[in-house]
């Protein structure tokens, strides 16, 4: 293996996302702290960095209660967050790396059960930005676990599961997980309707990064440049910006740090994406007629000709102003953005429903003699 990871490490740097999982051959107990994937991870391995087994709890750390890939619950608090990680099932085995590469960052603590201070806490999950690609470690082969945890509340496997969603969307940079994000206030204009863009800019440890300079561009249907902003955030990180006017069509509108090499079409940034250098934010929206009826209301005399020509039926011009006067209503309209999964096994109820149907049906066939 040794001659493919100089590969990993250089397709990581170009933008790939890595993680490598504790375990007995994992870190500097598989030799890894003396090849090309010691470059890449968040956390500085030896050979002392044997699997230890035991029990550990997790605590979650600075940096992991603003991280998105430390929200395994709905609750925004960071008390919430933190219970809910302390709360989990502990890990049976650990590779104590204590020592963080450059530009990395511990999410998540593991110690102990029967041991306090920090001596004992060594990282349990790290990340780290690699040029333009994404690191993680799991200092544990025991996470698994939380998929079939025998917790009557599912809270286990549901943390489970959102852990690994969060992560995966980060390592491939999910623009949601962006630490510029760029949030049109609709998904669609209509025309002539003013156009409000707000913008949020993240320290690389999810802290609100204020007063910055942020860099703004609007892009048409062509991917042209249209225009070219700069702002400044407040003490929350926040800035926003309106654009009025706008012609029917999509737009792009992006935000960067660092702004833009010139004013051409697609012009990239200045400076390639890393730790201190953010990918640029970007977000799409339409300024359109909330209907394709109210968008082009006007008839089409060679479709309708065609149409009376197949169905025999006769076409009849009624000249260009006859439906000027004619009054368009809105349609109603439902836009869902969201949905949730609520599993009926969780409830008490169905659970008692399903026990009397099939007790039924068992007591209706002994009672008519079918065994």
């Amino acid at each position: 293996m040794g001659r493919f990871l100089p590969n990993i490490r250089e397709a990581v740097k170009g933008g790939l996302g890595f993680v490598m999982i504790g375990g007995e051959n994992s870190f500097g107990g598989g030799g890894y702290d003396q090849t090309a994937l010691a470059d890449i991870l968040p956390v500085r391995a030896t050979e002392d960095t044997k699997l230890q087994d035991g029990t550990f709890r997790l605590a979650l750390g600075e940096v992991g209660q603003r991280h998105p890939l430390g929200q395994l619950s709905r609750l925004p608090d960071a008390q919430s967050q933190r219970r809910l990680w302390r709360n989990l099932p502990p890990w049976h085995t650990r590779n104590p790396t204590t020592t963080l590469a450059n530009n990395a960052a511990t999410l998540v603590y593991s110690e102990p059960v029967n041991s306090t201070g920090d001596q004992a806490r060594t990282p349990a999950i790290a990340i780290a930005e690699v040029g333009r690609g994404r690191s993680m470690s799991i200092s544990s082969d025991s996470m698994w676990r939380w998929r079939f945890s025998a917790d009557k509340s599912a809270a286990a496997e549901r943390a489970f599961h959102r852990f690994w969603s969060n992560t995966l969307r980060w390592l491939v940079r999910d623009p949601e997980h962006s630490r510029i994000q760029v949030l049109p206030g609709k998904r669609r204009y209509t025309p002539g309707e003013p156009v409000t863009v707000n913008i949020k800019a993240l320290q690389r440890n999810y802290e609100q990064l204020g007063n910055a300079a942020v860099f703004v561009r609007l892009k048409g249907r062509d991917s042209n440049t249209l225009s070219l902003h700069e702002l400044r955030t407040d003490e929350a990180g926040h800035t926003s910006i309106v654009f009025p006017h706008l012609d029917k069509g999509p737009y792009i509108v992006e935000a960067n740090l660092h702004g833009w090499t010139s004013d051409a079409p697609g012009s990239p940034a200045t400076t390639e994406p890393n730790a201190d250098n953010p990918q640029p934010g970007r977000a799409v929206f339409l300024v359109q007629a909330k209907s394709t009826e109210l968008a082009s209301g006007a008839p089409r005399p060679n479709l309708l000709r065609a149409i009376a020509k197949a169905t025999g039926g006769r076409y009849f011009d009624g000249g260009t102003d006859a439906f000027d006067d004619l009054e368009l209503r809105k349609p109603n309209a439902l836009e869902i953005d969201k949905t949730e999964n609520i599993p009926l096994w969780d409830n008490a109820a169905a659970m008692l429903l399903a026990f009397m149907v099939l007790g039924g049906d068992w007591a209706l066939r002994r009672r008519r003699g079918y065994y």
